[in-house]
């Protein structure tokens, strides 16, 4: 329609701008519904009615539009979708709000979906701390507040092995251990990726989108070749083995076929072990096995 404003009374404005009516919008789902105390979750919400413009907005509170600081933008993508970042929020130990949407930035919904907020877990520790770069190795991640279950929702679990030499972060979903039932708060459990050799970042999330950022560490290791190749049946060889990702532990094999032996640490890209006597007449297969038993 026509907007006109008179100062008296009785005479209008002959021209003015438009104003114009929409259908009021609805909130469905959100993707994801939970996130950390700290805020920056991304978030995705399906409804109806939205429009794109300056006031579309998300609401994260209990239907009180007055706090901007609750009042984040929104990205338009379709009349049926939009997204926003949550604001921070205390949860100790949970708490939820309601996720409104306005077109206006005045009038919001009042039927929005549920947020659960958690506090924000954190890694201290994971045993063993090397593995190979096959992948496949169960690993025990330790830290504090994993939760199963936020107030609503189940969390997504996962791993996440990067950091700032590996472009690609590798991911392996996680569990979270139960004893008697009870879910633990501070252990959770998942396998390694096939990757490269190198030192990781590990990391958890409850929420499938948000990582800890605790520092602890977790090296891949992996080797190239080794020199030399042969050695006598009467054994004695050093043999200095070549690759990436091996660490300093309580305990460092060589295997030669089925005979293990004890290897030394030299650095990062070599080891050396001795080959033990050659006593079965078949064909020998090398490999190496590390083990962190601190």
């Amino acid at each position: 329609v026509t907007f006109s404003f008179a100062n008296n009374g009785q005479q209008y404005t002959s021209e003015g701008p438009r104003f114009f009516y929409y259908d009021p919008p609805a909130v469905h789902t959100m993707y994801p519904g939970l996130g950390p105390d700290y805020g920056d979750t991304f978030i995705t919400m399906d409804g109806t009615n939205f429009i794109e413009g300056p006031g579309l907005r998300c609401l994260f509170d209990d239907w009180d539009p007055t706090r901007p600081d609750l009042k984040m933008a929104s990205a338009f993508y379709w009349p049926w979708r939009l997204s926003c970042t949550s604001p921070p929020h205390v949860a100790d130990p949970l708490d939820y709000v309601f996720v409104e949407a306005s077109n206006n930035d005045q009038q919001f919904t009042r039927e929005g979906a549920m947020f659960d907020y958690y506090p924000a877990p954190n890694v201290t520790a994971v045993v063993p701390s090397t593995a190979p770069k096959r992948g496949n190795t169960l690993i025990t991640v330790a830290g504090l507040k994993f939760l199963e279950k936020t107030l609503h929702y189940d969390t997504i679990t996962l791993c996440r092995f990067g950091g700032p030499d590996f472009p690609v972060d590798e991911k392996t979903v996680a569990v979270i251990p139960r004893t008697d039932g009870i879910p633990s708060d501070n252990v959770m459990q998942c396998f390694t990726p096939e990757t490269e050799a190198g030192t990781f970042d590990i990391d958890i999330t409850l929420n499938g989108q948000q990582y800890t950022d605790g520092g602890v560490k977790f090296t891949f290791f992996g080797i190239d070749y080794i020199h030399p190749p042969l050695g006598p049946e009467s054994g004695g060889t050093v043999v200095s083995v070549y690759g990436k990702g091996f660490t300093l532990t309580d305990v460092i094999r060589c295997r030669f076929g089925t005979m293990p032996v004890d290897g030394v640490y030299i650095s990062f890209y070599e080891i050396q072990c001795t080959a033990p006597p050659y006593l079965v007449k078949d064909d020998i297969f090398r490999a190496v096995d590390f083990e962190d038993r601190k």
